[in-house]
């Protein structure tokens, strides 16, 4: 039975993650779109993990492109193709917007006429520069190996 529940919710109100504390230290969350079952020490470590999951696709894009300042949605989008060469549709900018809100690792900044910049938080700047050492990492390793693959 589980001994207590929590529920993270997107800026628009809708739910972004439910999760619950069980016994023997194991919780059990669930997103929108997938399960996972994580081992904890204490409730206390649970609320500081909220959000850990890998920051991929669309999410490394928008933190990539806010590293050297805040923009709003039509410069992160032109900026991300420009860079890149991936166009984000509206749809998947402001959701993964909104989900790199929800895990504080953006911030919207005050409104400029109708556009809103972001701009990367601490805990933002920190998490990009380890998701990009660790793909590094995996890039070295790869390349390491189909060099080594005989021909």
């Amino acid at each position: 039975m589980p001994r207590s529940r929590c529920q993270v919710v997107d800026r628009l109100g809708r739910p972004h993650l439910s999760l619950w504390s069980l016994d023997a230290g194991i919780s059990l969350g669930v997103y929108t779109d997938k399960w996972y079952i994580d081992v904890r020490t204490s409730e206390a470590e649970m609320a500081t993990k909220v959000g850990t999951e890998p920051i991929d696709g669309a999410e490394l894009l928008i933190l990539e492109s806010l590293a050297d300042g805040p923009k709003h949605g039509y410069l992160l989008t032109s900026d991300i193709q420009t860079r890149n060469g991936r166009r984000l549709a509206p749809g998947t900018l402001y959701t993964a917007i909104a989900r790199l809100e929800t895990r504080g690792l953006i911030r919207a900044l005050d409104a400029d006429d109708r556009r809103r910049p972001y701009e990367l938080t601490d805990d933002g700047n920190r998490a990009l520069e380890a998701r990009l050492r660790e793909l590094a990492r995996f890039s070295a390793a790869g390349l390491d190996r189909l060099e080594a693959r005989p021909s």
